[in-house]
């Protein structure tokens, strides 16, 4: 009953305020409730919009310096306190869910033990259910914020589950130490699964600076390069552009990819080299790898000021619903003179020149939010009817969130810089592509008339929803 007291008094500190009070006392009670409400700040404090208007270093603490909580230790470790000669009494590291301890095994291995909040195994339903209300009356009261908490939510109640399945995080761990275990420029710890259970996880220790120190020092007036070259001797813009390439490469050619990439995840090491250090929240990559290809594509051409609504669209559509598009095209193929989706094309440039979505469309494109643009404005309200599988969504929900995270890093230095970084890193992962290839598609062919069928379903849902590209579609048909 103490915790539901404590959370409706939080909620009603934060609907008492207004803009960005609200916001910063939205962080401070959130931060001090812990758990999942602290995760929901790392998805909104990755927004930029979000940031705006912080004054100092404390909101990036949100990644990685969560306040601590009384954990019995010794209680936690003695499934395997025979392999461990010593550990430190207080926290180094504290996330949403879980603290981190430093410890030498006997063997002499640095390790560091993570260890799930005893708070979060007691509250977690709870909480989510509070979280939920919370949201709903803060966004009722805030239509025309320009952060979705509902979706930020929705993501929470997601993904949770999977984040606390510690062993599933300790085999996907593994997975990702054998898969880079070759790279001299991503270092993976070791997870020690023998000694690992449900609550705590040992792995090899990672120093180090994260990226959310390296943003705090930000706020503080710090250049970034000049920070992390006094730090560690290596290059930051480096350093992020072989981030991203590597994070589109386990999307190509991986089984799987880091779906929570937020700073306090990321250490920069010496010798330009990156470490991963947290798994807990991981999907698998697309079973179709070539829309995601023709994704990278188009934001190569984006970045390098040569792409088209046109392509945009289509390969957008091509990502989130891959079978409708083959549909379409076979249809085109074999009985029309006429291409649909040349003509989904042609609808949408003329689309975007409306007045009231000329300046949003602009503004996308201009920051290069194609994902934005495209869900937002595009496609809003579904009008073309399309339907992506979950993981395909957290697959962009987590492709946002590097960008974001590159965005929170790179814009202090300026927009050039941002733009270099993650036109380098498209420009490395495709470079890599072109050489090696991509695995091919394990995905059923559909017969005639499968494919026709769902044509005709699209057709009729399209005729409901958008009478005008019905008629576009007939008056090319009968001219």
């Amino acid at each position: 009953m103490s915790r539901i007291i404590q959370i409706i008094t939080s909620m009603r500190r934060i609907i008492s305020k207004k803009g960005n009070n609200r916001k910063r006392i939205l962080f401070y009670e959130f931060n001090s409730l812990g758990g999942v409400y602290v995760k929901f700040l790392q998805i909104l404090a990755v927004n930029q919009n979000f940031m705006k208007g912080w004054s100092g270093p404390s909101e990036s603490s949100v990644f990685e310096n969560v306040k601590f909580e009384k954990i019995d230790i010794n209680s936690e470790i003695s499934h395997c306190k025979h392999i461990i000669h010593s550990i430190d009494s207080e926290p180094f590291a504290s996330g949403s869910f879980a603290q981190v301890y430093k410890a030498k095994l006997t063997n002499g291995d640095d390790v560091v033990l993570k260890i799930l909040r005893p708070s979060v195994r007691k509250n977690l339903k709870t909480d989510l259910l509070l979280l939920g209300l919370t949201v709903y009356i803060i966004q009722f009261i805030s239509p025309s914020s320009i952060i979705d908490m509902r979706q930020a939510f929705k993501e929470i109640r997601q993904t949770t589950e999977a984040e606390i399945d510690y062993k599933r995080e300790v085999q996907t761990a593994l997975w990702f130490f054998e898969y880079f275990r070759n790279n001299k420029s991503i270092v993976v710890p070791y997870t020690y699964a023998q000694f690992s259970n449900k609550h705590v996880i040992i792995q090899q220790y990672v120093g180090g600076v994260s990226l959310s120190e390296v943003i705090g020092q930000q706020t503080m007036g710090n250049d970034a390069s000049t920070y992390v070259d006094q730090q560690l001797g290596s290059d930051i813009w480096e350093q992020m552009s072989l981030l991203g390439c590597e994070y589109l490469k386990t999307a190509l050619v991986g089984e799987y990819v880091l779906a929570d990439p937020h700073p306090g995840n990321v250490k920069l090491l010496s010798n330009n080299r990156v470490g991963l250090i947290d798994f807990g929240m991981v999907i698998h990559a697309p079973i179709n790898r070539e829309p995601f290809l023709k994704l990278v594509g188009e934001y190569i051409k984006l970045f390098n000021g040569k792409s088209s609504i046109e392509s945009l669209t289509r390969a957008m559509m091509e990502y989130f619903d891959y079978r409708l598009v083959s549909c379409l095209d076979r249809v085109t193929q074999q009985q029309s003179d006429i291409s649909l989706l040349d003509e989904i094309g042609i609808y949408v440039k003329e689309l975007v020149k409306d007045h009231n979505l000329a300046g949003r469309y602009e503004s996308a494109m201009r920051e290069r939010r194609i994902a934005t643009m495209f869900n937002s404005i595009i496609n809003e309200g579904n009008r073309f009817g399309i339907y992506a599988n979950s993981e395909l969504i957290l697959l962009q929900r987590s492709t946002l969130m590097y960008m974001s995270m590159t965005g929170l890093v790179c814009r202090p230095s300026g927009i050039d810089t941002y733009n270099y970084v993650v036109s380098e890193s498209l420009r490395r992962a495709q470079e890599y592509v072109d050489i090696n290839g991509i695995p091919s598609s394990t995905q059923p062919a559909l017969s005639d008339t499968e494919a026709y069928e769902v044509a005709l379903n699209w057709l009729d849902y399209v005729a409901d929803r958008n009478l005008g590209l019905i008629n576009q579609i007939n008056s090319r048909i009968y001219t």
